[in-house]
């Protein structure tokens, strides 16, 4: 059985968790804007341009399939969020 205070703080709690469930369904439906869509693309691209620079003289010739792996990994997870948009 469940006493008068903690069946206070309980329902407090489960108030808050659907007040919060509410804030973050309104986001998810809120579009990424264009202009972020476009910068993050820019960002990445430079960004995937300047690894080797940073890894080939670590790792030498083993950089070619690890940047590889980087970029494609990176390049896929932007692309389905685009489709998910």
């Amino acid at each position: 059985l469940v006493m008068l205070p903690q069946r206070q703080i309980l329902q407090r709690n489960v108030n808050l968790l659907a007040a919060n469930t509410g804030a973050c369904e309104r986001i998810l439906g809120c579009p990424v804007p264009l202009s972020y869509s476009r910068h993050l693309s820019r960002y990445l691209t430079i960004w995937s341009a300047t690894l080797p620079f940073v890894l080939a003289p670590l790792l030498g010739w083993t950089s070619v399939p690890v940047i590889a792996a980087i970029c494609w990994s990176l390049f896929s997870i932007e692309e389905v969020g685009h489709m998910i948009e």
